[in-house]
């Protein structure tokens, strides 16, 4: 397996991030496109893409390359690391065009979520992909959290 970030393109500030509190610079578009075109040439069976993030606006100016790869990648599996919190640019055409896509996703209510809203909009969209891991960072919040019982899983890390 080969995981590659795309870019550094996100401005969420997820505590946990590698991301977090570095200036980051937004990737032109010409470069975008080669990046994406990029994981066409990869001979590797289980290929997983971490950004920045891919879906919070990421790929305007780019989705025809961003779907061509999606459907044409050689990889059996496909894994994508979003947050699934703001408005998500892409990620339905990019669902229909590989249903297959494993979406990773965490539950974090220190470093991830800053209020209930956020929490709530992630669990509608969790709940609405085919295919998602959930990870869970452990809190004391957790502990009394009903929320976590709401957590579908595709695979069953969530129960």
């Amino acid at each position: 397996m080969i995981q590659v970030r795309l870019w550094n393109d996100c401005y969420n500030n997820c505590a946990f991030c590698s991301l977090k509190g570095k200036t980051k610079k937004a990737t032109g578009l010409e470069d975008k496109r080669a990046r994406i075109k990029k994981l066409l040439e990869l001979d590797e069976n289980r290929v997983g893409i971490i950004g920045g993030e891919v879906f919070e606006g990421q790929l305007r100016g780019v989705e025809d390359e961003w779907l061509y790869m999606i459907k044409n990648l050689s990889a059996d599996n496909l894994f994508i690391t979003a947050n699934l919190i703001n408005e998500q640019y892409l990620l339905e055409e990019t669902v229909s065009a590989r249903p297959d896509i494993l979406f990773c996703t965490s539950y974090d209510t220190v470093g991830r979520f800053k209020n209930n809203s956020q929490k709530e909009k992630w669990l509608s969209r969790v709940n609405r992909l085919p295919n998602v891991f959930c990870t869970i960072i452990p809190t004391q919040d957790i502990i009394s959290d009903p929320f976590i019982s709401k957590i579908r899983c595709g695979i069953n890390l969530c129960e």
